[in-house]
């Protein structure tokens, strides 16, 4: 303080050059004592994690993580809809493949949606109800069913397709638990196969193609089903591949056979919970959309007719055609 009285009392204090000179003294020294007290208090924080840094940088707030070995579990396990008898009544929930992942048929005939209704020879009223739709439909019936010859009668005299669903054995024990005696099974010899499709055949009138039914182990696996074709060949039937795996070699066998062939692009109904339905139905819609060759198979619970019925009944020139003109052309050998 007394160097201030000082300073203040110097004869150039009133003049301001002088005025300034102490104001800018004032100023670095405080400038200087914050530095000072900046780098005193300073403490280095730890750098963020490389894997958070990557985590954030690859993955949006609004996406789901699923871990690939999960993918791969289910899609070992994932089949055709269980059985449908009145004792089911939740469907089993299976993963697909999108439509984008699909290997969709390049050489058919017409671009649009054909729709296969599998698990058929149970329900009459559905078939009823999904006759009433008026649109052309592929009718798929169970060896087994209950009422499988007058679904097949009905059917083709509404003036629609049938078609064998043709059980065949799984991969998961689940699935396995649930085949009875009209399926072809693993470890079958050529005769016993040969003998149980003719059985089926002449059991249900007016059959012109087969799928299978369940059939992820069976469809892998070259000998029965270069059998299966063998027959279809025989009696000139194409063939739908489910693709209920992705290993399954079905319609590459029917091909290399010269029959009239498809594979599945999309389930519709491997959930029936309507926002499921609703999703499977937009990844048709862009199926359709890219004049792309669209198989869809729905089967016949409940949910999936309210869900076909709301939506048909309000599109308008919807391009639903009948399966043949989705398939490849059959190209029989002499």
């Amino acid at each position: 303080m007394g160097f201030l009285k000082k300073v203040s009392q110097h004869p150039l204090y009133k003049q301001w050059p002088f005025s300034v000179m102490m104001g800018l003294l004032l100023v670095l020294v405080l400038i200087v004592g914050l530095l000072i007290w900046k780098v005193a208090s300073f403490e280095p924080q730890p750098l963020m994690q490389e894997s958070s840094v990557s985590i954030h940088a690859v993955t949006p707030s609004n996406v789901d993580v699923i871990p690939s070995i999960e993918h791969q579990a289910v899609e070992i396990l994932m089949d055709d809809a269980p059985l449908l008898m009145d004792k089911y009544t939740e469907p089993v929930k299976k993963v697909e493949k999108s439509v984008d992942e699909e290997v969709l048929p390049v050489t058919a005939r017409a671009s649009g949606m054909a729709l296969i209704i599998d698990d058929m020879g149970y329900d009459v009223h559905a078939l009823e109800r999904l006759l009433a739709l008026s649109i052309p439909l592929t009718i798929s019936i169970l060896p087994n069913g209950t009422h499988a010859v007058r679904v097949a009668n009905m059917t083709h005299q509404a003036g629609q397709m049938v078609m064998l669903h043709l059980p065949m054995e799984p991969m998961g024990e689940h699935y396995r638990n649930r085949m009875d005696n009209s399926f072809l099974r693993v470890g079958m010899d050529e005769a016993t196969v040969r003998q149980m499709m003719l059985a089926d055949l002449a059991h249900i009138p007016y059959i012109e193609g087969i799928n299978n039914h369940m059939g992820s182990r069976l469809t892998s696996m070259i000998e029965p089903m270069t059998w299966v074709m063998q027959v279809c060949r025989e009696k000139k039937l194409f063939f739908v591949d489910s693709k209920t795996s992705s290993k399954s070699l079905a319609a590459m066998v029917a091909k290399q056979y010269g029959l009239s062939w498809g594979s599945r692009s999309i389930f519709l109904d491997d959930s029936v919970k309507l926002d499921m339905l609703e999703k499977s139905w937009r990844k048709i819609e862009r199926c359709v959309q890219r004049q792309q060759h669209c198989i869809v198979i729905a089967h016949p619970h409940r949910q999936s007719l309210d869900f076909l019925e709301s939506k048909l009944s309000v599109l308008q020139d919807w391009p639903m055609l009948p399966l043949r003109s989705m398939l490849h052309q059959a190209q029989y050998k002499k």
